[in-house]
């Protein structure tokens, strides 16, 4: 997986978790829980497989994370404009979980393809989105 596109998303997420990182002074930072969340394992062509992920997802949320890490391409197939279905369920369980959420997707926007970082907040917005050029 290639971390380009993780860098500045991971980077605005901090600002956004950290109070130093806010300039809140000399605040101390809070503990951060970041899970990841593979799919090695799985058949990326299932069309249950954001069903799978989701799956384990909930089972990352027993360390109540406020960062939920995803891979490059979480979902395979066509490629969506943003919100979409996949943006809409990944956002509801970062609702239900009270966490951030980046996950990379496939989307398409302007005519063109892209190789997006999406970054869902804890209320299920869309915060961010980074396209891989």
């Amino acid at each position: 997986m290639s971390s380009r596109w993780i860098v500045p998303v991971f980077l605005a997420l901090m600002t956004a978790v950290c109070p130093r990182a806010q300039g809140a002074g000399n605040a101390r930072n809070p503990i951060v829980r970041v899970v990841t969340v593979s799919q090695a394992d799985l058949d990326m062509t299932r069309p249950d497989l954001l069903d799978k992920t989701v799956e384990r997802l909930d089972q990352a949320a027993a360390f109540r994370p406020d960062i939920a890490c995803l891979p490059e391409v979480t979902v395979g197939g066509q490629p969506e404009a943003i919100p979409g279905s996949v943006t809409h369920r990944l956002a509801e369980w970062a609702r239900r979980h009270s966490s951030y959420v980046i996950f990379g997707l496939r989307t398409r926007s302007g005519g063109k393809v892209y190789n997006s970082a999406i970054l869902v907040d804890r209320q299920g917005r869309v915060a961010g989105q980074y396209n891989k050029i």
